[in-house]
């Protein structure tokens, strides 16, 4: 009797049951066996890789932010850049003080500011910062006029909107009785430099 007859036979011997509790069993060991050697170093390496996933996908989605918003950084950059170019010109070398005298008394007789005094206190003068290429210095400019109160103030606005680097340290305004016109002392801080490296 050959082994397949012998198998045969057994099986033919075997309740109906009994063969289906076997190869639910045999199923139920393949199960197994694929999900151990096979399946679970695949979830494990998966579970590994989800993290770094979610991270790559947020470094993704910040870059793409990043470049939808490069324009408006450019902009940005621009208007900056543009702004510090402007505040350059303000800043005057310090041999340009007569130009800036005389700017300012350009200003005053265009708005009806009559100027009788104006000089720069260079012994008062402050330095404000140093590089290697310039020094820059605080120059207190003392003005003595005459003035209505509006003229005044567009005296002022016209300085600030002007091409002078100030700030106001100190006025004040003595009024005249019976008078449009009104005694004004105002001292200008104007911002000077200037260059070293010729000094050095």
């Amino acid at each position: 009797m050959t082994l397949q007859n012998k198998i045969s036979s057994y099986i033919e011997s075997v309740d109906e049951k009994v063969i289906y509790y076997i190869l639910g069993g045999i199923l139920f060991s393949v199960f197994l066996l694929d999900y151990f050697v096979l399946m679970r170093p695949q979830i494990a390496s998966l579970s590994k890789i989800g993290p770094e996933i979610r991270s790559l996908s947020e470094d993704i989605k910040k870059a793409k932010d990043d470049i939808l918003r490069s324009k408006q950084y450019e902009l940005e950059v621009a208007k900056i850049s543009d702004d510090v170019a402007k505040s350059n010109a303000k800043l005057k070398f310090k041999e340009e003080v007569p130009l800036i005298l005389e700017n300012i008394s350009r200003m005053a007789d265009d708005n009806g500011v009559k100027i009788d005094q104006i000089m720069p206190d260079a012994q008062d003068q402050q330095i404000l910062l140093e590089n290697e290429e310039r020094r820059y210095y605080s120059l207190p400019i003392f003005i003595k006029a005459t003035s209505g109160y509006h003229d005044f103030g567009r005296f002022l606005s016209e300085l600030e909107r002007g091409d002078i680097f100030f700030k106001v340290s100190s006025f004040g305004i003595i009024s005249s009785r019976g008078e449009k016109k009104h005694l004004v002392e105002i001292t200008l801080d104007a911002v000077v430099y200037e260059e070293l490296k010729g000094k050095k």
